[in-house]
């Protein structure tokens, strides 16, 4: 950007060392393109600095979203992981359900904590998971 800067700079410069007549049709029209150069690099100038700031604020909201997904990837991952619960697929709303053990042994009807129906469970393969 300092370049253009720099070479409107130079151009303006150039107008004022030749002394044109700014009465004249030649000059007014110089000038009048000389002073659109100016507010186009002023405007570029802020364009430069409200991307950067952009720039800044997305690498902000990627932080904070990295963040988010290493803190909800990780609690599914926990819960997936900790021994005593098994995963059951529920046949009303398709949904990954989690009971632990208690669950299981306790002769209660077990309902899906989204569609809050009753899930049946084959026993035998379920003890077979929970042992390995």
């Amino acid at each position: 950007m300092d370049s253009i800067s720099k070479k409107a700079s130079y151009i303006k410069g150039l107008f004022e060392g030749l002394q044109i007549d700014e009465n004249q049709k030649e000059g007014k029209i110089i000038k009048h393109i000389l002073v659109l150069l100016e507010d186009i690099v002023d405007e570029l100038e802020d364009i430069k600095i409200s991307q950067y700031e952009l720039h800044e604020y997305m690498d902000y909201i990627d932080d904070d979203l990295g963040n988010l997904e290493e803190y909800i990837y990780d609690e599914e991952e926990d819960l997936e992981e900790e021994p005593g619960y098994i995963e059951v697929e529920c046949p009303n709303c398709d949904e990954i359900v989690y009971f632990d053990e208690d669950s299981l042994k306790a002769d209660e009807e077990l309902l899906c904590p989204n569609c809050h129906q009753p899930v049946y469970i084959d026993y035998d393969d379920e003890q077979e998971d929970i042992e390995e």
